[in-house]
């Protein structure tokens, strides 16, 4: 046998939590959102179909102002309206606002897993307990996705 096959060692496959996570970071790098770039995936609970979302401003206000943080939509609610999020989980770049969280409850979400980016106010902690949602700090890990995409460009497959 080949000794370089030998000394190849076995990647433990990502797990799902660490894959969507990743997915929400790079949906984040596509928001124009010049203040901040934040973006969500909705996982259904089938596990299978996803949505993203990323920060926007309403398609008329592109027109007639430039970006304004009164005027954003955040990416969660992109996500939360592009599909039927009841009993899925919800994987967010931000410690979402409040807001975000009610209208995430309010739409069956069951599991919502965020990026620490702000102290978690003290209201979200007693909503989600209160209905019973896990609101989860990613404690997971993206470094493989940087370390994968250094292999697939170490084979030219980025041209």
């Amino acid at each position: 046998m080949d000794k370089r096959k030998q000394s190849r060692k076995q990647r433990e496959p990502v797990n799902k939590d660490d894959y969507f996570m990743a997915m929400a970071m790079v949906t984040a790098a596509m928001s124009r959102n010049p203040y901040e770039q934040n973006a969500a995936v909705i996982l259904s609970a089938n596990g299978k179909d996803w949505v993203t979302g990323t920060d926007t401003m309403p398609a008329i206000l592109h027109e007639v102002s430039p970006w304004d943080e009164e005027f954003v939509i955040p990416g969660e609610i992109q996500a939360l309206h592009a599909t039927n999020p009841n009993g899925g989980t919800m994987y967010t770049t931000r410690t979402p606002p409040t807001s975000v969280v009610c209208m995430a409850i309010h739409m069956g979400i069951k599991r919502i897993v965020y990026l620490p980016t702000a102290p978690v106010p003290e209201k979200i902690t007693e909503i989600t307990k209160l209905v019973y949602v896990p609101f989860e700090e990613f404690k997971g890990d993206t470094n493989w996705l940087r370390d994968y995409i250094k292999s697939m460009d170490c084979r030219g497959l980025f041209g």
